[in-house]
């Protein structure tokens, strides 16, 4: 485990573990998950919470435990201003005796009050999620990789609507469910989704993403990691992916230096 998330949840153990009413809130999701840059996957969560009942101060997001061993970092914050982060911590109850999920509290800056509506944005990255498929492919040729999912948004409480893009780029699609639009696949719209309830998909595809190109994203921002967060990775990852880069331009010098030579 990651010491950053273990301290995390050490924290979380001390912290405030009230009862979410999650009869009283309702929620409207919109996911979009980048699985185009081996070997980071991008979730993008926009939330809209509505509370019908009493005051609600925080939200419960949940991750699958697999999901979880791959996590590499995961923020929430309002709006689309990521600057305004919102304190987000490992919550160390679960819900309905589900066991399967691991469970983050997402505090809210001021308390949700009954028949008022709030919208954050919650985004995560994994690492080394997705699966070489088959594993025996041989790596000069395309790569065909396994994403594993589910067509919504998994909640802890009732789901009013939820719509989930999977951006799987220009390459080859083997296999899929939902609809085809492009470089994406789409699930839902999906209505009145019961907690805890979702559908497993899977999409089979070609990912012949370069190492390069997960240098290009950190450093655009599409994969920024968060101020002060896992820095020193951030750089191993930016070294292993030029020196790759490198290692590939004098690979091919040298080939270029042996091939015969035909004088004329």
């Amino acid at each position: 485990m990651r010491a950053e998330l273990l301290v995390m949840f050490v924290m979380g153990l001390f912290y405030d573990s009230k009862k979410v009413p999650l009869s009283d809130i309702t929620v409207i999701t919109s996911r979009q998950i980048n699985i185009t840059t081996t070997p980071l996957s991008k979730y993008a969560l926009n939330i809209k919470v509505q509370n019908k009942g009493s005051d609600a101060t925080f939200f419960i997001h949940p991750i699958s435990k697999e999901e979880r061993k791959h996590l590499w970092y995961i923020i929430a914050f309002e709006g689309n201003d990521r600057k305004k982060q919102l304190q987000i911590l490992p919550f160390e109850e679960s819900f309905g005796g589900n066991s399967e999920y691991f469970y983050y509290k997402i505090d809210f800056v001021s308390a949700l009050k009954k028949d008022t509506v709030l919208e954050f944005q919650i985004e995560y990255v994994l690492s080394d999620y997705l699966k070489t498929f088959p594993a025996e492919i041989s790596q000069d040729r395309s790569k065909y990789v396994l994403w594993e999912g589910t067509s919504n948004y998994v909640s802890v409480y009732p789901i009013e609507n939820d719509q989930t893009t999977v951006i799987v780029g220009n390459g080859k699609v083997a296999s899929y469910t939902g609809t085809k639009i492009g470089d994406k696949i789409q699930y839902g719209p999906t209505k009145n989704i019961p907690p805890f309830s979702s559908t497993k998909v899977s999409i089979h595809f070609e990912n012949n993403v370069q190492p390069l190109t997960v240098a290009e994203k950190m450093i655009t921002n599409d994969y920024r990691l968060p101020e002060n967060w896992y820095k020193p990775v951030t750089v191993i990852l930016l070294i292993i992916a030029f020196a790759f880069v490198y290692y590939q331009f004098l690979a091919t010098l040298v080939a270029k230096f042996r091939e015969p030579h035909v004088s004329t």
